[in-house]
């Protein structure tokens, strides 16, 4: 009897040695734009002291991982290991979401991160070319963030108010970028146009005319402009 309940403690230790764990030491932060970085540390126990492959897979806005993402991988070689890095890039396409997770997986032992938030990016709207000495508004779907939501990048060739109106300050291109309220941003480039030129070449035909005698008109030929002669 004792022989039995020894061989039956013996299990149970082995079991509890080398029962393998993953544990979410850094967890993801509480909000991100669609496209950004998701990172996280994990720790891990009683895993082969071969190659371990680990994944990091994103649920869909509900949460759920019945098609997750993959973001990452990474592999390791040790039994063991502590404060281990891995991150993904999101996809832009990826709509609004409060319980999103990730969840690290290796072999059947997995860990789930708890749910975060993921906002859609914004799109902006509107006439993206403009000429100098002129104004084009743009619009941003969602609500604008409440400093400095519009900034150009090339003010010396457009600007841009606060409100998304782009004026046209010299020939060239700008981009223009707007970010909403949850700090999430779209970009568009601004071409600004130069103004256009007239210029005339007049002829003159000569005519001679005596003094008071009825005058005869004088023909004027304009050639490489355009617009209304006056006389």
């Amino acid at each position: 009897m004792k022989k039995i309940l020894l061989f039956v403690f013996s299990i149970l230790v082995v079991n509890v040695v080398f029962a393998q764990t993953i544990t979410i030491t850094t967890a993801p932060n509480a909000a991100y734009c669609a496209g950004d970085n998701i990172a996280i540390q994990f720790s891990y126990t009683g895993l082969s002291g071969g190659s371990n492959s680990f994944t990091l897979l994103l649920s869909d806005a509900t949460g759920s991982f019945s098609t997750p993402t993959t973001l990452g991988s990474a592999t390791h070689s040790t039994a063991s290991g502590s404060n281990i890095s891995i991150s993904g890039v999101t996809s832009n396409a990826l709509a609004t979401g409060t319980v999103y997770k990730v969840r690290l997986k290796s072999g059947a032992t997995t860990a789930t991160s708890l749910a975060f938030t993921i906002n859609a990016l914004p799109n902006i709207s509107g006439t993206t070319s403009v000429c100098v000495n002129s104004s084009t508004p743009l619009t941003g779907s969602g609500t604008a963030a409440a400093v400095n939501p519009w900034v150009s990048a090339t003010t010396s060739k457009a600007t841009v108010s606060n409100v998304g109106v782009v004026s046209g300050v010299a020939s060239g291109s700008s981009l223009i970028t707007y970010k909403d309220n949850h700090g999430c941003i779209d970009t568009t480039t601004v071409t600004v146009n130069a103004l256009p030129t007239f210029s005339t070449h007049p002829s003159i035909s000569t005519q001679n005319n005596c003094l008071n005698s009825t005058a005869t008109n004088l023909t004027v030929t304009a050639s490489a402009g355009s617009g209304a002669i006056s006389k």
